[in-house]
Order: structure tokens, then sequence, then C-alpha cells
């Protein structure tokens, strides 16, 4: 009988230290102290039933399956830069940036400084120390919890038994208008306080470096696969990982959710 052998909270621990910063982040720092121990949600939800097409028009970098998705959700009237576009002094507000991690310096220094507060970035991994690096510490954030199969499919929401309302989460200036539009595609699209959504995307970090670190260490296989085969040394590096995060409260359900 086959036995699969779990990495020691050493080896996974070392090989996070090691994979982290090129798979998850921009800047090699991933640590953020939370400015606060509380799980102060707002009031603010928009549950994903389907509303009409927003009347504001929005600014989107990135044509991917995202960006694309964003478009079609939308009044028929936003502004999508591709790569090479050059940025246009009447583009609308919010400015939402659907562009691989790598890419982001590159999208900042095309977008003149007195737009930057209108940047809306939605990567994954723990941005915020290379965003303060920035002078973007307050720019809005979006935790994305919706697949689009590829460019020109309807997202499918990331809705789970154990959080049937959804998880997409927005904080910053311009959360509203984010989670209209999203609203606007049928996706549901929590608006955040720092302090729960910062406990959020340490969830999300969490989560996803426990699943592509196993799939590193079985050839790269897919979260599928990683789900369905190697669930135990998921949960392995989850518990070794969730001590990163001492400082922000896990209410909510948060803590079961990263467990």
């Amino acid at each position: 009988m086959h036995r699969t052998l779990l990495p020691t909270p050493a080896q996974f621990t070392s090989l996070w230290g090691r994979t982290a910063p090129a798979l998850f982040c921009t800047h090699p720092q991933n640590q953020l102290s939370a400015r606060s121990r509380q799980d102060r949600r707002t009031s603010r939800a928009f549950m994903g039933k389907k509303a009409d097409a927003p009347a504001q028009a929005i600014t989107i970098i990135g044509g991917g399956r995202i960006g694309q998705a964003l478009v079609d959700m939308g009044p028929g009237s936003d502004v999508l830069l591709k790569r090479g576009s050059s940025f246009p002094k009447d583009a609308p507000s919010p400015i939402i940036v659907c562009t691989r991690n790598d890419a982001l310096e590159g999208v900042i220094e095309s977008v003149p400084k007195d737009r930057h507060g209108d940047l809306v970035f939605i990567q994954n991994g723990m941005l915020q120390p290379w965003l303060e690096g920035q002078g973007l510490a307050s720019a809005t954030q979006l935790l994305v919890y919706f697949a689009v199969a590829k460019a020109g499919d309807t997202p499918v929401d990331g809705k789970t038994d154990v959080n049937p309302e959804g998880l997409t989460s927005v904080w910053g200036p311009h959360s509203e208008a984010v989670a209209q539009r999203l609203a606007a595609g049928g996706l549901a699209c929590k608006v955040l306080d720092r302090p729960a959504f910062l406990q959020a995307m340490l969830e999300k970090l969490v989560w996803i470096s426990a699943f592509m670190l196993v799939g590193v260490t079985h050839g790269g296989c897919s979260v599928g696969e990683v789900e369905k085969v190697h669930s135990q040394q998921v949960g392995v590096g989850r518990r070794v990982l969730l001590p990163s995060a001492a400082g922000v409260s896990w209410g909510g359900g948060g803590g079961r959710r990263a467990m």
C-alpha cells in the first residue's frame, strides 16, 4: 500500500521561505503587522444578486480573463488598457489593475501620480508592504474568490458550504464602486474595514501558500489534484503557516477556513 510521507513543519517552513516570494508577492518582505486585533466588518455587503449594469464607467488595466469579465459586467463605456496602451487623460475612476504581480511597477509608472489614489489592486499575495513602499498604503484592494475559466466565460462565484454568502472582499476608497461592478455580474462582495480585510488577506495567503507549496512538492500538480490526493499535507502546511499571522484575530470563521 502506498504511503504518503508528510513534510515536517521544519521542512515545510524551509520550502515556504525559498518559494513564497516568487509565487505570491512582488516584494521579498512577506509579513505585515495588523494594526488592530479586532474583526470589525462594515455593514455593506453585495450578496451576488445580479444587478443592472452600473452607469459608472471605470478604467481596467489588463485585458486577460478577469479584466475582460469586468468589462462585460459594465455599461459598455469602460476604458480597457492593454499592454503598451498609453494612459488617457480622461480615464474614468476607479482604475482596476488586472495584471500579473510582476507587471505592477510598470503599471504604476504608466499612471499619472495624481491618479494613484484611484488605483485598485486585485493581485494575490501580501501586497501591503510593497504598496506602502510605493506610497500606496491606502489604495483599494480586492480579494478575488471567483474564477473565470477562459476569456469571455461567465465568472463562477467561489461560494462554499462554510461561506454561502461568498468570500470576495474589498477595502479602500473605491470599495463601493468595485462591489457594485461585481454585483452587476452576479458576484457577491463584502465591503470590509481595514482590520477585517487584513484578516481576510492573511487567510487567503495561508490557503494559497499551503496549496501551491504542496503542488510544487508533487511536480506542479493542479489545485484540484492537491485537494483530492494531498489534502493531509495541505493541513500540515496551514498549521505551520498560521502562527506567522499570530497578530490577527481569527474570528468570523477565519481560523476554521484557514485550517
